[in-house]
């Protein structure tokens, strides 16, 4: 619904704010076993209220397949509402190209909510028919078609869906400066991790080079001369930027504990922080994906929350990201 008015999608968008997990449900789940747990987010109608909600997985992707179309729904600017449906678009493609090199059947792990269908994507693929993507998709899966190595393959996909969405922000019609800052930090995080990533594993700059995704605002210059760099280094050069405080506090809080959980989750609460500033801006898109991706976080906390219950593994609160 293009034209549909910003008051009446943020008036939508704030009736919904109390279904977001707070601090206090938080730590009842933090303190349950797997069972008790689930219980609870049922009784909270977490991922609706269908009878077959048994299952974790379940319960979120319906919960997330029902934001996804609220946003859809009611965004006045769906062009750019659509840019954070995105990753899920990437999240699909590379399993399905995992799928093709490991011979397994991924269906049941795609996510549905993206801004291209899973029936749509899945017959594009089967018939090497790449024109239906965007341009920097096409491009990205001509360039896949004989890659058997994973890595190079999410990297590729991830790639070109940043391609893709600073193609739409550079349209003059669709600037948009909390979105430019939101991306661009976020491929600098992402970068950040990698770098930390291949010093933990001894890798040489040759190996993680490849892996740098374009478009941030520290250069890939800065990011690879850090690989192997000592700590004092490796925070002097890369904390630098509009958000060279948050870096540095962050790099500081990993290298005390070297949990990269943690690292993750910290950047991740920087990303959305970004957007909270502006979640009370009634004629910007600032609540509206602010909701959404206090969603998403909701959803990967959880996914990490019952991965430590089933696996006996004692997570802090701030491990999670809950703040």
């Amino acid at each position: 619904m293009t034209g549909t008015n910003n008051l009446f999608a943020v008036g939508r968008i704030k009736a919904l704010e109390s279904n977001i997990i707070d601090i206090n449900l938080w730590h009842r789940l933090f303190d349950m076993n797997e069972k008790e747990a689930l219980r609870i987010l049922q009784e909270n109608h977490y991922g609706g209220d269908s009878g077959d909600q048994q299952e974790l997985e379940t319960m979120i992707d319906n919960e997330l397949a029902s934001v996804h179309q609220l946003i859809k729904e009611v965004s006045p600017q769906p062009i750019l509402t659509n840019l954070f449906l995105l990753p899920v678009d990437g999240y699909n493609l590379k399993l399905l190209l995992k799928e093709k090199v490991q011979e397994v059947n991924v269906h049941s792990f795609l996510h549905e909510g993206g801004s291209i269908s899973i029936d749509q994507m899945i017959d594009s693929l089967n018939a090497d028919r790449f024109d239906f993507f965007p341009e920097p998709i096409e491009r990205a899966l001509l360039d896949l078609a004989t890659q058997k190595d994973s890595r190079i393959i999410s990297y590729t996909i991830d790639q070109a869906i940043y391609s893709q969405i600073f193609n739409i922000l550079a349209q003059k019609k669709n600037h948009n400066h909390l979105l430019i800052e939101y991306f661009k930090s976020k491929i600098d995080f992402t970068n950040i991790i990698t770098v930390l990533r291949g010093n933990a594993l001894h890798w040489e700059a040759i190996r993680v080079k490849p892996m740098l995704l374009k478009g941030g605002e520290i250069s890939l210059k800065i990011m690879e001369s850090v690989v192997g760099a000592e700590k004092d280094k490796l925070i002097r050069k890369l904390s630098t930027g509009r958000y060279s405080l948050t870096i540095r506090k962050v790099l500081d809080e990993f290298y005390n504990d070297m949990k990269m959980i943690s690292l993750e989750q910290s950047f991740n609460n920087a990303l959305l922080s970004i957007v909270f500033e502006e979640k009370n801006d009634i004629f910007g898109l600032g609540p509206i994906i602010n909701y959404l991706l206090q969603k998403e976080h909701e959803a990967q906390v959880l996914r990490v929350m019952f991965t430590g219950k089933r696996a006996g593994i004692e997570l802090s609160i701030s491990e999670l990201g809950i703040v």
